[in-house]
């Protein structure tokens, strides 16, 4: 298991921070599963619109889930999966020029086969992201 906690800019302002944390474990011999949580803090932001008149405050933020299984199906084959989900909200909630800003979120996966032909190993990929 991991954790990192990464203060931003703290000569400057003590709320923009990264925060991470991730682990794994075997399953049994062939197999594992692993995981992370990533956090993004941009701290309290005061909104202005264009002429400088305060539009709100705001605390931007973002984070993102990992989730990985990876299975060895022999000593020159193996196969994994991951998924992630990503939420980003920078500037949720205004609505500049009458267009709502809402967080943006997105789902990724990837799965690959790495095989061991001697060779340096190399990645064949099966799913897209």
């Amino acid at each position: 298991m991991a954790v990192t906690y990464t203060p931003w800019l703290k000569e400057l302002v003590s709320d923009v921070f990264l925060a991470h944390v991730s682990g794994y474990t075997q399953l049994d011999e062939n197999s594992a599963v692993g995981g992370s949580l990533r956090y993004f803090s941009l701290g309290d932001i005061q909104f202005t619109d264009i002429n400088g008149a305060a539009q709100g405050n705001f605390r931007p933020r973002e984070f993102a889930i990992d989730a990985g299984y990876a299975r060895k199906l022999s000593d020159h084959f193996s196969v994994g999966v991951a998924l992630r989900y990503v939420h980003s909200s920078l500037a949720s909630g205004l609505t500049p020029e009458n267009q709502p800003i809402r967080p943006g979120r997105a789902v990724a996966d990837c799965a690959f086969y790495l095989l061991d032909v001697g060779l340096p190993s190399f990645c064949v990929p099966a799913l897209g992201q």
